[in-house]
């Protein structure tokens, strides 16, 4: 399997899921890159689209959580709007696939939530994943940093 740059995207609250599937990735040789990597001083959403534009594939730590979170579905649509390949890796329960969006709902899953099967279902999933394309000559605009309400709701106080 040719070394790629992967991108994983994935909620706060699968933080042991994504661990347990970056260990895996790790196994196979890939290069991989999630947010654990920003250190403080960073501006942390530019760093995060610039590995996104980077990165030779997309691989989102797919549950309810990733599919809640604001920043998981900014990273998602940027990464789709730059044509990088799409990996999603079940980590928990999803709403059905006519609740996601079509890009997402056609794209097919690994599921590591079985561990039994999870190391040659992923690796397979790799191998088979087209080449990232070129980037496009005008790229398409920044997703705006994803806030919660809670900063919103600050803001306005």
């Amino acid at each position: 399997m040719g070394r790629r740059l992967i991108f994983l995207s994935y909620s706060r609250r699968d933080a042991d899921a994504a661990l347990a599937l970056a260990a895996e990735l790790d196994e196979f040789g890939q290069e991989l890159w999630l947010d654990k990597e920003l250190s403080g001083g960073q501006i942390w959403w530019d760093t995060i689209l610039e590995q996104i534009r980077n990165c030779d594939c997309f691989v989102l730590a797919q549950s309810r959580a990733s599919l809640e979170s604001k920043a998981c579905m900014s990273e998602l649509e940027y990464a789709y709007s730059l044509g990088k390949p799409l990996l999603p890796v079940m980590v928990g329960d999803t709403p059905p696939d006519g609740l996601l969006k079509r890009y997402l709902a056609e794209a097919q899953r690994v599921d590591a939530r079985d561990s039994s099967k999870v190391t040659h279902d992923l690796a397979r999933a790799l191998l088979s994943l087209p080449e990232a394309p070129p980037l496009p000559e005008q790229l398409p605009p920044p997703p705006p940093v994803p806030i919660t309400y809670m900063d919103t709701l600050s803001n306005k106080l």
